[in-house]
């Protein structure tokens, strides 16, 4: 599984650029069209993930794939270095051991990292 940070940092005007907002707005938004089997098998999966994360979601390997897919396409309205920095941030997102953090989130209740793996 990959874990991606869901920051907000700046964008090249000085606005607020979340990353969850534009993932969420990528995989929702499809101006070529979407088939109805990756809506319901691969687009509607992970934004219910992003939906229900706070500071990091975690996917799948297919599901990273897919919004990496998504994120690479030619369709951005604009050129900005936050654009760059999230794709970048998303192409490199660490693998996690989900066993790992089950026991680390076991062995302290109060430590929820936002993470989901609905």
């Amino acid at each position: 599984m990959k874990q991606i940070e869901l920051k907000t940092i700046e964008n090249d005007d000085g606005g607020k650029f979340a990353y969850k907002d534009v993932l969420l707005a990528k995989m929702r938004v499809h101006p070529q069209g979407i088939t109805l089997d990756d809506m319901e098998k691969r687009a509607l999966p992970v934004i219910a993930k992003l939906k229900h994360a706070n500071k990091n979601v975690l996917l799948e390997d297919a599901e990273h794939e897919y919004l990496l897919k998504r994120l690479q396409l030619p369709d951005w309205g604009t050129a900005d270095s936050a654009i760059v920095q999230l794709v970048g941030d998303v192409k490199n997102a660490p693998t996690v051991d989900v066993d790992a953090l089950l026991e680390e989130k076991t062995k302290s209740p109060s430590c929820d990292g936002g993470a989901t793996s609905a």
